[in-house]
This record gives structure tokens, sequence and C-alpha cells, in this order.
């Protein structure tokens, strides 16, 4: 692999997910990731494979953001949300602690920046190295929380859907280890693999009996490209074709992904809330649709019931938590909640790019409808009354089944 010891230019940059994620901020340690999950999306899409030239962020660049924005100067719209304590995700796209970082030490580096200016982060990763002793010490008492994710409990399937990460039960040793040195502890059981959802249920137990505090569960998504490169690998691990399971299935096309229908997909969801509160933990629901059923704002870790720093609440999700006594969505009820005024245009792709529109301005040019992306219409339950307010936005209406079910 090709190692390029430079900052490459988008490590630090807002997620596309922000009209509906309460984690915009998304930071890449490097470029690309060194462990080959047969159902990445980064993969499927023709980037970020383990045999990619790798790039590694500049910690020096990294600390030096962190200290200028402390001292009160805010240039960009990463500045603005990083001013206002939103959690910055690590590894969003890549794994933050691959093998080289154990020579490289890149995460641990901008760690040790974010606990000198006090910057929460969301760690999200498989790897053993974020147990090793130097990360540990910087961990501690710091403003982190690390969220490990799996998807089964089956270490012979693990192995082969996670190809060269640490095997389920190595996972929970992961966990374990960080729950006994008090660190916040989440897991993301992500993606839940089809004809294995029962298998939720126990790692849901498990977590609960090693003090995991947080629990998020996402479905499997499959890519659209029939290009995608693990698609036999996926298919002999499951004994099945994973791809017509979906087509048979009645899975629907949202964005580049396949996702099964919602009939296969809620009811499990709801189990897996209460199997969750029965056994004293928080819970995530992380598909897209179903992000209301969630119980915070930020749904991946629960960074906001754990107290760490601020979610951002400019979104559709924001706006289905403030419906009115009758249900009612609208634009307005976020009218007094903060957004950044910067431009975002150059973390969105060209085919939906506004030229030097702010976050707050996509999600109302979005509003009406998906031209830029999701719209309130696309959770599950947001129903379309047809009325509109003063300022041409659309009304959104709650279902009944929706409202009974949140409260269930």
């Amino acid at each position: 692999m090709t190692i390029k010891r430079e900052n490459y230019r988008y490590a630090l940059s807002v997620t596309s997910q922000f009209p509906f994620c309460g984690l915009p901020l998304r930071l890449d340690t490097y470029s690309s990731c060194q462990f080959a999950c047969r159902y990445c999306f980064a993969s499927a899409r023709g980037g970020k494979r383990p045999e990619s030239a790798l790039q590694c962020s500049d910690e020096n660049v990294f600390e030096r953001r962190l200290d200028r924005v402390q001292n009160g100067t805010v240039n960009s719209v990463v500045d603005e949300l990083l001013s206002k304590n939103i959690p910055i995700h690590l590894g969003g796209m890549t794994d933050p602690f691959p093998p080289i970082e154990q020579r490289l030490k890149v995460t641990l580096a901008h760690l040790v920046a974010a606990k000198k200016f006090h910057q929460p982060v969301i760690i999200s990763t498989k790897s053993k190295l974020v147990i090793s002793e130097e990360v540990i010490r910087v961990l501690e008492g710091g403003p982190f929380a690390v969220q490990i994710s799996l998807g089964t409990i089956d270490d012979k399937f693990g192995g082969m859907v996670d190809v060269g990460a640490p095997l389920p039960s190595e996972r929970f040793q992961i966990m374990k280890c960080l729950v006994e040195r008090g660190i916040r502890v989440a897991c993301r059981i992500q993606p839940v693999f089809p004809g294995r959802e029962s298998e939720v249920f126990e790692i849901i137990s498990a977590c609960a009996e090693l003090g995991v505090r947080h629990v998020a569960v996402e479905n499997l998504k499959v890519p659209v490209e029939t290009t995608w490169i693990h698609k036999d690998s996926m298919n002999k691990a499951h004994g099945f074709d994973v791809v017509e399971h979906f087509r048979k299935r009645g899975a629907k096309r949202v964005g580049r992904e396949w996702v099964l229908p919602i009939e296969d997909r809620l009811m499990l969801m709801l189990d897996y809330r209460k199997k969750t509160h029965d056994v004293g933990m928080l819970f995530g629901s992380a598909d897209n649709d179903l992000l209301h059923f969630s119980d915070g704002t930020v749904c991946c870790s629960g960074s906001d019931l754990l107290g760490l720093g601020n979610g951002y609440n400019y979104n559709y999700l924001e706006a289905i938590r403030r419906r009115d006594r009758n249900s009612i969505i609208s634009l307005q009820s976020l009218n007094d909640v903060w957004r950044p005024v910067g431009s975002i245009s150059q973390y969105v792709n060209s085919r939906s790019r506004i030229v030097g529109a702010s976050m707050g301005e996509y999600i109302e040019d979005s509003w009406n409808g998906a031209m830029h992306g999701s719209a309130p219409l696309s959770f599950f339950g947001v129903e379309d009354t047809g009325l509109r307010d003063i300022n041409g936005f659309s009304q959104y209406k709650l279902s009944n089944t929706a409202e009974k079910l949140m409260l269930s």
C-alpha cells in the first residue's frame, strides 16, 4: 500500500446525511480502510478499499483548528459546528484503528488533541487497537464514546463477512475492557443480516451484561451497483443469493441502496427496542426511515443521552419530535433551532449541489420534496396534509399508527 503522510482535503467534513443525522461532523483519519467487510457501502461504490493508496489526516492541522475555534475564530461551516460542541463522528467511512495505526498513531494523535480542547468524539470501530494501553489512557476521563459495531454472534459467519476485523467474540471482549476502564460504550448492531434477525436479541442481552449503555440497530442494505465486488462472498456466507432475497421481499431503491420493505423491519425494530429497554439500556433505531423510534436524537451512539456534547437538531427528525398536539409537522417548529450559516457546497455531490447554500437552506429546499436528498415523507408514518404554511412549506402529519408505536 502506498502511504502519503499528508492531510487529505476532506478528512474532517460535513456528512451528506445532515438532513436527518444528529452527528453531521465526520472525521476519517485514514482515507481508506484496511478491513474488508463484505457489506461495506464504501467498497461497493469503488472507494475506500484496503488496497487503495492511503492518505492520513494531519493531526497538527486538526489541533490548530480546534485551538483557533476555541479562541473565537470561526472560518467555515465545520468551525461553526465545532464551536457549538457538536461531537465529531470518527470513522464515518473508514475504521480509525486499522493495523497500520499501530505504527503511524495518526488516530491517537487526533484523540490527544480532542481531549486537550475538550472536543467530543464518537469513535466508531471494530479494532482491538482501541483497547491498547496508550489509547485507553487517552480515552479515560475524556469527552469520548466508543461505538463497537457487529452484526452477528457467530464467529464463523462473522469471519466470512467481516474479513480482517476481529471476530464477534473478540469485539465483546473489547467492549468489556472499555466498560471496565470507565469509558462510555455503545454497540451498533449493524447490519442485521437476513435469516439472522434473532441474533440481535442475543447481542442486546450480551451487551447489557457487559455494562454497555446504548444499543443501535440497523438493517442490511444492498448496493444497487451491479459491479458489487463482494456479492459472491456474501452469498456464500449466507448460503443463498442475498440480492435475490431482497428482490423477492419487495425491496425498494433508496438512493444507491436496496432497502427491505417496512413490513420486514418495523415490528422487529420495535421488538429490539423493547428488549433493549427491558435490560436497562438506551436504544437507537438506525434505519433512516425509523429514526424517530430512537430514544434520543443521535441514533447510532446516544451521545446526546450520555452527556457527550450537543446533538445537531436542525433536521427532519427534530421537526417530527416537535410535532404539535394534532401531530402536525412543520418547518416553522425549527425556527428557534441553531444552524450554521456557512456554505456546504464543497461537501455536497455535484449533482445535488446548491451553490453557496447552507445546511439550513438545503433543508428548506428539500422540505416539500426530495429534489436534493431525503424529505420528511421518507420517515415511516409521515403523511402530506396537502396544506402549506405562510412561507409555502408543506405541513405534514404523523399518522395515528406511528404515534401509537412511538409511545408503545
